[in-house]
């Protein structure tokens, strides 16, 4: 094909891509440009648009999106395309939100990206608005990022723009951005505003936090199917805090829109809501970018999991939770997962160096002070008077006793003198049993401070502690050999994994399967369904609007790319296996480095805790030690 600009004939170069409208080819003069070439006539409304977009280029455009450049002709003068600036190092946007992708295209993100996109991405909605352009077909196809989350706009052919009075109109729209007050709405005859882009900018920040999810993908619990641009039309926000009222349910393992802050989940709210349509009430470009600003210096990481990164304030991971159940929203650490040996091996040295306080037995300090009776001088006096009152009436008795000269009298005198010696023994037995209960309470008290004192129970707590991270110092030496077996599991199982591999490659958004269009794409991939490794019946049927047809034509699509794969039984492992296993290794080796570097505070607690408590019985016994002694020697003093 001959096209031409205005500075002259265009050689076209290498095809780079093709969409529905038009072919993208490289240039054979300028590697920094690119042509569109369209497959049909354009309409006349495009066409006059395209001719002043040039002259409306500025700086700041240039900076954020392919626009055009200058209008390509063909030979008969009609409009056959544009140059624009070539996005070489980009990738859609669904590459970085769709879980399954991010691995393959974006494999060291975290959500901290995701957020950056986000922010990003406003600021370039907001740059647009403030030029009077609007993207009007928002759609992730295009929109480009890079790897430090740099957005990029293509198809600025498309916009809607405004100059000298005239609105230039966007003729498409794609159905699950569309806000519902422009459902079943003809584009070609519909002025776009603000605020119907700030609905299609809404439901992109929300797949770029909630792991790809739509917002208005759920299940309905009428009695008719809710595919996303009908939910949309009905204002059924699957994840709104009225979800109940309108009979929805978002998807299972998903996070709450919560999760990206309350801030956030109210701006969604307004954003999808029917206050949300009436005198431009949705979010602006700049609203959002002042609260993913805030944002994004709000995040913590997870302490179980190191690619997990959450809003500071939600307080416990949302990526856990979800990864549970086998799904990997993250790929590997951008260190890699290094092992830190020479650290390791000095904290391994610490951990060591805490001693076991151990069980001990208490003993009383010596004590040069003599102990003497504490009894009243009143009681001791009472003691010599019972004493010589004894002795004399034993006395009397056994001189009348004596005296006697019949025996008969003799045993009267003998009852009478053991009646009143027993009567003189309970008497000192009633004096003494106070003092000897105060003996026994004390001697019971020192017999239980001395087992607290002595107990291995805390000394066994802090010797299973050590233990257990004997066991976490064994696993972290042995991470290589771990590493080695599952890989040569890897390398036993390569044809089982390279199919899975070769099938988690094939988008299902990008495969054109019959009746799966881009909202029905969308609603799978909200049910965790994203590429053709991720299909089975039982999958399928759980997706709300999905019967037996669908499901029949999506496993045939899986069955057909199964036979198609050949295995080269000389191939190395999968590289994206690879990937994953070396990520399962970086984040097991993080937990284990974690727990190992608390592990010398750790123990210092557990011996800290047991010297005080110790240090506080030392005193007790001590001072119960004395009381028990003192005891002792005032029974002794009463008998």
């Amino acid at each position: 094909m001959t096209l031409s600009s205005r500075s002259g004939a265009v050689r076209l170069g290498s095809l780079l891509g093709k969409g529905g409208e038009g072919a993208v080819y490289a240039l054979a003069d300028d590697p920094d440009l690119v042509a569109k070439v369209y497959l049909k006539d354009i309409s006349t409304e495009r066409a006059a648009k395209l001719q002043i977009m040039p002259g409306l280029l500025t700086p700041e455009i240039a900076q954020l999106t392919a626009w055009p450049q200058d209008v390509l002709y063909k030979p008969d003068g009609r409009i056959g395309g544009f140059l624009m600036k070539r996005m070489a190092s980009s990738k859609d946007i669904h590459s970085l939100y769709g879980p399954k992708s991010r691995l393959a295209e974006f494999p060291h993100a975290d959500w901290r990206l995701l957020v950056c996109a986000a922010l990003n991405l406003a600021r370039s909605f907001h740059t647009l608005h403030h030029a009077g352009c609007l993207v009007a077909d928002v759609n992730h196809g295009g929109i480009r990022v890079t790897a430090d989350g740099t957005i990029r706009i293509i198809d600025c052919d498309s916009f809607q723009i405004s100059w000298q009075g005239r609105t230039y109109l966007c003729e498409v729209g794609t159905d699950q951005f569309t806000p519902p007050e422009l459902q079943q709405k003809s584009f070609r005859e519909t002025p776009r505003t603000a605020n119907h882009d700030n609905f299609g900018l809404a439901v992109m920040i929300f797949q770029l936090l909630q792991m790809g999810r739509h917002p208005f993908a759920g299940r309905y619990k009428g009695p008719e199917d809710m595919p996303i641009p009908k939910a949309i039309g009905q204002l059924r926000y699957a994840y709104g805090s009225s979800a109940a009222l309108t009979n929805m349910e978002p998807p299972p393992h998903t996070a709450r829109p919560h999760a990206a802050s309350p801030e956030i989940a109210a701006l969604w709210e307004q954003a999808f809501s029917r206050e949300g349509i009436a005198h431009g009430g949705r979010p602006t470009a700049a609203t959002w970018v002042a609260e993913l600003s805030r944002l994004e210096k709000s995040f913590e990481q997870c302490g179980a999991n190191p690619t997990h990164y959450f809003f500071r304030g939600h307080g416990t991971c949302p990526w856990c939770p979800i990864e549970s159940i086998g799904v990997i929203l993250f790929g590997i650490p951008l260190n890699g997962g290094v092992a830190d040996s020479v650290g390791i091996a000095l904290v391994w040295q610490q951990i060591q160096g805490v001693q076991n306080p151990g069980s001990v037995h208490w003993m009383p300090a010596a004590s040069a002070v003599v102990l003497g009776p504490s009894l009243p001088a009143e009681v001791a006096k009472a003691k010599r008077t019972e004493r010589r009152s004894i002795g004399i009436i034993v006395g009397v008795i056994l001189f009348f006793a004596a005296a006697s000269v019949e025996g008969s009298l003799w045993l009267l005198w003998s009852i009478i003198a053991a009646a009143i010696g027993y009567a003189i023994a309970i008497t000192a037995k009633g004096r003494i049993k106070p003092f000897a209960e105060i003996h026994s309470q004390l001697s019971a008290r020192m017999d239980d401070l001395r087992e607290q004192y002595a107990t291995k129970r805390e000394a066994d707590s802090f010797q299973a502690k050590l233990g257990e991270l004997q066991m976490v110092h064994a696993d972290w030496l042995n991470l290589p050999n771990e590493r080695e077996r599952r890989y040569q599991e890897l390398v036993r199982d390569r044809h089982k994994h390279a199919l899975v591999s070769h099938l988690d490659k094939q988008r299902i958004d990008r495969a054109g399967i019959p009746n799966i269009g881009t909202a029905r794409s969308a609603m799978l991939e909200s049910y965790g369904i994203e590429t053709a490794a991720d299909l089975s019946l039982s999958a399928i049927l759980q997706v709300p609007g999905f019967g037996d047809a669908l499901a029949s034509a999506l496993m045939d699509w899986r069955h057909d790319l199964e036979r198609k794969f050949h295995f080269n039984p000389a191939s190395e492992v999968d590289r994206a296996e690879v990937m994953a296993l070396d990520r399962a290794i970086a984040i097991k080796r993080a937990e284990l480095e974690r727990r190992l570097r608390t592990g010398p505070a750790v123990l210092q607690q557990y011996r800290q805790a047991i010297v005080n408590r110790r240090a506080t019985l030392e005193q007790t016994l001590q001072e119960t030690s004395a009381a028990l002694h003192q005891a002792e020697v005032d029974l002794v003093s009463l008998r």
